[in-house]
């Protein structure tokens, strides 16, 4: 009996919960009752002490009520004992958030929604961690003059990536929207300094900067550095004249002012330093340290100079490649590191130009040769180019030599003129009315021919002159 007892009255209640559904369903007019609900998910943000929560409750929900606790709360929310429950009405999506929290901690937010008539669906809970307080990454400034800026930029553990820009005031929405002109990312890096170069002097900027949480992508707040940029006059700067330029070298003359100290300059082609500049294993944006250290190292690449008034004459090495297909009008930098009168960093000017045009009426490169001094291995080659030589190659070959190739499957008509370009000997013209070569690697008693390949400032292609050459034997050992 005892048995019987305890299994009638649930049978009892199964049937009542049975009878509810099978009433509810009893009947062609009458719609099947649907009970109450709710579902939860959460908005990630970045405060470490606020959960976010948007609520959705069905149709058929008149209310519901909610709170937050942890697991271990279940029973007491169920039982309306739980400290902190509230109340929302109707069945609109509500988006509420929860504040004053620990961070990184578990919280189980729990809600239950209920009908008209006041009966009440099932419990739903939802889990959610708060973050860990996210640290602020320091930006400061490198520099600040009339016409560039640098800021540096340095990684917390929370961040994997930058998202930086330069703006005026107020472009805070855009920048945070990724649509402000200059907008840029740094992904896997440590630290960056960002530069910033043609300016206006005497006028407001705001450099802007984010960083993006390495678990879940989130973005920090936004940094606003605000500042001013010098005005023109008492300040170190510097001017940049160019004395001779061609495609593939120049010669500057770089004056600095009587305001500045010291100054290091670094001529290349546009942006050729670029990788070098910013990667995360050279130099991370920070031009300052790296000018400073090239010059150091005496890389060939810097020039320094101390002195009142500095005068720098500075002469590139080759500059273009071949590589490059267009030489003409082809954009050249140059970096200035200047530094006040203490020897304090003052900051960074930069100087943009290019490669001459491409010139239409460019006449044709000459060059006429003497041949003087002929010893047992060799002679002296004078060369006179005219006004539209450039350069000129040139190279002595064996007679013997020569005139078995003309016999050989291997000769065709600009054989000389591609085989002086690949391995001739260089020589520059500017400013040369002439110059003179000594060739002593030639045998005693043998017949020598000298080919040169003039070239005009066009460089190149429509710059070639005509192959020239002349020959010569050198005199008999002497016994």
């Amino acid at each position: 009996m005892k048995n019987k007892f305890l299994f009638y009255p649930y049978i009892a209640l199964l049937m009542v919960a049975i009878g509810s559904l099978v009433t509810a369903c009893d009947g062609d007019d009458e719609e099947p009752i649907i009970a109450p609900s709710v579902t939860m998910e959460r908005i990630m943000t970045t405060d470490s002490n606020e959960l976010t929560i948007v609520f959705t409750p069905s149709e058929s929900t008149a209310g519901f009520k909610y709170a937050i606790g942890d697991e271990t709360d279940r029973q007491a929310f169920i039982q309306g004992q739980l400290s902190g429950i509230k109340e929302c009405e109707g069945n609109g999506k509500q988006t509420i958030v929860f504040q004053g929290l620990s961070e990184n901690e578990v919280y189980t937010v729990f809600a239950c929604a209920y009908n008209q008539e006041g009966a009440t669906g099932p419990i739903a809970s939802i889990k959610a961690k708060t973050r860990n307080k996210i640290e602020e990454f320091p930006v400061t400034k490198q520099y600040v003059t009339d016409h560039s800026a640098a800021f540096t930029l340095k990684a917390t553990s929370d961040y994997f990536r930058f998202a930086f820009a330069l703006g005026k005031p107020g472009d805070k929405k855009i920048f945070e929207a990724g649509v402000i002109e200059g907008y840029e990312t740094k992904e896997n890096i440590s630290e960056y300094t960002a530069n910033y170069f043609d300016l206006d002097a005497n006028t407001k900027y705001v450099f802007y900067a984010r960083g993006f949480d390495r678990l879940s992508g989130i973005a920090s707040e936004t940094q606003e550095y605000a500042f001013t940029t010098d005005a023109s006059g008492n300040i170190p700067a510097a001017d940049l004249k160019i004395n001779y330029m061609d495609m593939y070298s120049g010669d500057y003359t770089l004056t600095p002012n009587a305001y500045c100290g010291k100054c290091i300059v670094f001529f290349s082609l546009k942006d050729e330093y670029k990788d070098m500049i910013e990667e995360e294993l050279n130099w991370r944006g920070d031009m300052v340290t790296m000018m400073e250290r090239w010059t150091e190292l005496n890389t060939g690449m810097t020039y320094k100079s101390v002195g009142d008034p500095l005068n720098v004459t500075y002469t590139t090495p080759t500059l273009l490649t071949t590589e490059i297909s267009n030489p003409f009008g082809y954009p050249l930098e140059a970096y200035a590191l200047l530094y006040k009168k203490d020897g304090e960093v003052y900051g960074i000017q930069k100087f943009s130009f290019s490669t001459p045009p491409y010139q239409e009426k460019m006449g044709m490169a000459k060059v006429e040769l003497k041949i003087s001094n002929i010893t047992e291995t060799g002679a002296f080659y004078e060369f006179t180019p005219n006004e539209y030589t450039m350069g000129v190659l040139m190279q002595t070959f064996d007679a013997e030599w020569y005139e078995k190739l003309l016999q050989s499957s291997d000769y065709y008509d600009n054989y000389i003129r591609d085989f002086l370009y690949m391995n001739g000997y260089w020589n520059y013209c500017h400013n040369v009315s002439s110059f003179t070569l000594p060739e002593r690697s030639a045998e005693p008693g043998k017949r020598c021919y000298v080919f040169y390949l003039p070239m005009n400032y066009n460089g190149p292609g429509d710059g070639w002159g005509e192959v020239g050459q002349m020959m010569y034997t050198t005199l008999e050992k002497k016994d």
